[in-house]
């Protein structure tokens, strides 16, 4: 295996605090996408939502309760862990996909979108100083999870996490790994970018928020249609 050398290893760190995530795949077709959009949703931050209808809305769709004392916001963890049970979520903390709503940035994102479609050109982990081997055991849940599914991913780093002051940006890929068959297998090398690193603008994110100014991902038909192909499928 190559050897990802970078400052950040002097900290005991495998790589960098927030590296940039390019997928390319190939399209499940909607019914896997929404079942995929569904089990890597990471369901805990739904009780922090801004938008107090959407947050009501998602919840009562998952089957997430709160407690009656106060009107908490909060849900109970014996909540949380049965929606975790009945939909089959899996455990992931750096390769979720927030399409539901923008966990991340102002805008959903991911690498499965609910049409099905496999890829992102940059996004966010959800998590930050992801380790190899907690990347390697994600991936490996996710191609057992949907064998269908096929696509090639990558982590790279901004030449930022190099120098504070490059002299240009550009995107260093750091590890790549392969996935299909229900297997994931990180590669040798991880070769040139996959694909050109197209991260949003400030302007886009907040385009993308529109007049409401929400950070929804789908509508509320649209996600019980999704949750409940899940919660039926077994």
């Amino acid at each position: 295996m190559s050897t990802v050398r970078g400052p950040w290893n002097k900290l005991g760190h495998d790589l960098p605090k927030w590296p940039v995530l390019l997928v390319t795949g190939q399209p499940v077709g909607p019914e896997l996408g929404r079942e995929i959009c569904v089990r890597t949703a990471e369901i805990g931050p739904f009780d922090t939502l801004d938008d107090r209808l959407w947050r009501e809305e998602v919840c009562e769709i998952f089957g997430i309760e709160r407690p009656l004392r106060n009107g908490s916001r909060w849900a109970t963890a014996e909540s949380l862990d049965q929606a975790r049970s009945e939909l089959r979520i899996l455990d992931l903390q750096y390769l979720t996909n927030d399409r539901i709503n923008a966990s991340r940035t102002y805008r959903p994102s991911g690498w499965c979108d609910w049409n099905g479609v496999i890829g992102t050109a940059g996004m966010d982990l959800g998590g930050k100083w992801p380790g190899l081997a907690d990347l390697n055991e994600e991936w490996r849940r996710i191609a057992a999870a949907f064998p269908a599914l096929e696509l090639r991913a990558q982590i790279l780093a901004s030449s930022y996490c190099y120098d504070p002051v490059p002299d240009e940006l550009e995107y260093i890929p750091l590890v790549a790994w392969q996935v299909g068959g229900g297997c994931s297998q990180r590669l040798r090398a991880p070769g040139a970018a996959l694909r050109e690193v197209v991260l949003p603008t400030h302007e886009d994110d907040i385009a993308a928020l529109g007049e409401s100014g929400s950070h929804r991902g789908c509508t509320y038909a649209e996600l019980k249609e999704a949750v409940e192909q899940v919660r039926s499928a077994w």
